[in-house]
């Protein structure tokens, strides 16, 4: 039995091979078919899943996520919006400033950044270059933050 792997390369739009440098073990009963995130992690140590947003206000999806997004070439406010439709246990995802401007994080109206999001719906910010924040999707209404680095303000 030959395995594969293909990912869809974000510049070019073509379906690429994968390399896989940091293998892992997925476990779980035999048979089990591996499911959407499966039980394993996403590594990216060389950051080649990076998004630069530059001037663009993207709704981050599942089909179109990043492991990291950034504000490098921005040269006005970036608000990142999460989509609604994020299953729980979705890869981590991490936000940099890179450019003194705003970079926005801001979850859908039904879903708080928790321990620091007041309600659901509420954004976190930061325009202090090298701020960074990771945050997990723990259910269908909640975000975590994971890490945090650097200033940020809580709507």
């Amino acid at each position: 039995m030959i395995n594969a792997f293909y990912f869809k390369d974000w510049v070019t739009d073509a379906l690429v091979n994968v390399d896989i440098i940091d293998p892992i073990e997925i476990t779980g009963p035999t048979g089990a078919a591996l499911t959407h995130y499966g039980s394993g992690i996403i590594s990216d140590r060389l950051e080649t899943m990076v998004h630069d947003t530059a001037d663009v206000s993207p709704t981050i999806t599942e089909d179109n996520l990043r492991l990291l997004y950034t504000n490098a070439g921005a040269t006005g406010a970036v608000t990142l919006t999460l989509d609604a439709g994020f299953q729980a246990d979705a890869p981590d995802l991490t936000f940099e400033v890179k450019v003194a401007q705003n970079l926005t994080i801001d979850p859908d109206g039904g879903s708080t950044i928790h321990p620091y999001g007041s309600a659901a719906g509420k954004y976190a910010r930061s325009s202090d270059i090298g701020s960074r924040i990771t945050i997990r999707r723990v259910s269908s209404t909640a975000w975590k933050v994971i890490n945090i680095v650097g200033t940020w303000t809580w709507e």
